[in-house]
């Protein structure tokens, strides 16, 4: 096989890999905080959750600001959302940016420097490929936590207010978590 075949296939192989078994976030862009962020600042996770209300289901997302022994209060666009327990069908929170980005631009990059192994690459490229496609998807899980999976206590833990709604909290006063833009501008 020629090298500029085996480095299509090879590049091909690394770009298949790495789009398979990905977690998708679903906070909005810029909204999570790095795992170091997220220890110091007093901000929930954001959680989407899936509530049924009779006949139908509809979803709420936003940050997690409390949950108490039957309901979960969410901070969103339209403001504070309180969700009796015994209705939610499911919900995932997202407690931090694991930053998966960066295993998947070691793992191509580790990759494409196969190329100076001579013959030997027939056995490196694969490795990097299987192992930096395998170390990326478990990343991009890191720091998401899934009801029924885990318990509401659990994810207590990442909420605003974890011992729930302080008594004579003004609702409206509530900001939501800036979206951080310098973080990115950083890594550019």
């Amino acid at each position: 096989m020629r090298a500029d075949r085996l480095a299509a296939v090879l590049l091909g192989a690394l770009a298949g890999a790495s789009a398979i078994g990905c977690a998708a976030s679903i906070a909005p862009r810029g909204w999570r905080p790095t795992a170091r962020e997220a220890q110091v600042q007093g901000f929930g996770g954001w959680i989407a959750i899936a509530v049924r209300d009779g006949a139908y289901e509809r979803s709420i997302q936003g940050e997690l600001l409390a949950i108490s022994s039957d309901s979960v209060f969410t901070l969103g666009e339209s403001g504070v959302v309180a969700s009796a327990l015994g209705a939610v069908t499911s919900a995932t929170l997202e407690t931090y940016d694991p930053q998966n980005g960066w295993a998947a631009r070691w793992t191509i990059a580790g990759t494409l420097l196969t190329i100076t192994h001579g013959v030997g690459l027939v056995l490196t490229a694969p490795l990097w490929v299987l192992v930096g496609s395998i170390s990326t998807s478990t990343l991009s899980h890191e720091g998401r936590l899934s009801q029924p999976r885990a318990s509401w206590a659990d994810l207590r833990l990442y909420a605003r207010f974890p011992q729930g709604l302080p008594p004579g909290l003004d609702r409206a006063a509530l900001t939501p978590r800036p979206r951080e833009h310098k973080r990115a501008a950083a890594h550019e």
